[in-house]
């Protein structure tokens, strides 16, 4: 009770104006929040990916190409069940990486670089939302106290009128 009371202080939380005011921002301010947090971790799930299929690519591609170099049919077909699982995976990732290729180089750096600045600026705008949220939560025990204490405000007014009312009969 005492946290909510300093808390109300502390944010000049004067009227449940001022209170619902508060609350309706910080929600707007969490849904962004949440929103950029989901934004940032799509693209780092996708960039990870990325730099997956890119090693999964460089570890089967000897493979692929030691698998096209042979000539004679019986053995490229005996070397193709051999391999059957490091082809796959090969053509796999070629598939997925196709369009990331920019003179037969794919841009591995500048993906382990995109995917570091995304995990911190994920960290950072988590850890902005976990105060949201926590700002929230507290908005919200405040708003459910001051619901009650108005219905129990309420409750002791009627009854003082149905007692004013029962005296003057």
């Amino acid at each position: 009770m005492s946290q909510c009371i300093n808390y109300i202080r502390e944010q000049e939380l004067f009227s449940i104006a001022d209170l619902e005011a508060r609350a309706s921002a910080q929600r707007a301010k969490l849904d962004e929040s949440t929103e950029r947090c989901t934004g940032l971790e799509s693209r780092l799930k996708e960039v990870t990916e990325l730099l997956r299929q890119a090693q999964n690519y460089a570890d089967t591609k000897p493979i692929y190409d030691q698998w096209y170099s042979i000539r004679f049919k019986g053995r490229k077909e005996k070397f193709k069940n051999e391999h059957e699982d490091e082809l796959k995976k090969y053509y796999a990732a070629s598939r997925k990486l196709k369009e990331h290729f920019r003179d037969d180089r794919l841009p591995i750096t500048a993906w382990q670089k995109e995917a570091e600045k995304l995990k911190a600026d994920y960290e950072k705008a988590h850890t902005e939302m976990n105060v949201i949220r926590k700002d929230v939560q507290n908005l919200h025990q405040i708003t459910v106290m001051v619901q009650c204490a108005n219905k129990d405000t309420q409750r002791t007014e009627q009854q003082r009128q149905q007692l004013h009312k029962h005296e003057r009969e």
